[in-house]
């Protein structure tokens, strides 16, 4: 079996333990997306060095899990905005596009790699209609409208 698979079934199996012990979003839809992420996040890492956190429990737990709990926190309203300003590899602003459709999203990075990351990220999990990539530094950045919520 290729690297590729073993590390998808990993990541499948610690996200459906972790999202079952916590009870947050517990829908295979939210899961399979989330594995799709993190699966991208490493399929990238191994040329373009995006994230230090390579471990599945570790990914899911750091860049999932305890997004999740903020998300729950937050509580967005239907047709809410949210900027993740300095957005890395996407976190928390692509956990929070997945479990809330209903919010757009708008992911501010300044690094250009981390920005074409994030672009792939948001076309390979059909997010294009919700999630808005910006590649520019956060004192250049001019939005039309302010948002709800800054991350």
């Amino acid at each position: 079996m290729s690297d590729l698979y073993v590390h998808q079934d990993r990541l499948r199996s610690e996200m459906a333990a972790a999202f079952q012990a916590c009870g947050l979003y517990n829908d295979a839809s939210i899961q399979a997306r989330m594995v799709i992420y993190l699966q991208c996040m490493l399929d990238w890492n191994r040329q373009h060095n995006v994230t230090r956190v390579t471990d599945a429990p570790l990914m899911v737990q750091r860049h999932i899990i305890e997004t999740l709990y903020y998300v729950k926190a937050m509580a967005l309203a239907e047709g809410s905005s949210c900027l993740d300003l300095g957005s890395g590899t996407g976190v928390p602003g692509l956990p929070l596009a997945i479990v809330s459709p209903h919010v757009g999203v708008s992911l501010l990075e300044s690094n250009g790699k981390k920005a074409f990351f994030l672009q792939q990220v948001v076309r390979s999990l059909g997010l294009a209609h919700q999630v808005k990539v910006v590649c520019l530094h956060s004192k250049q950045f001019r939005p039309a409208k302010r948002f709800d919520a800054v991350v």
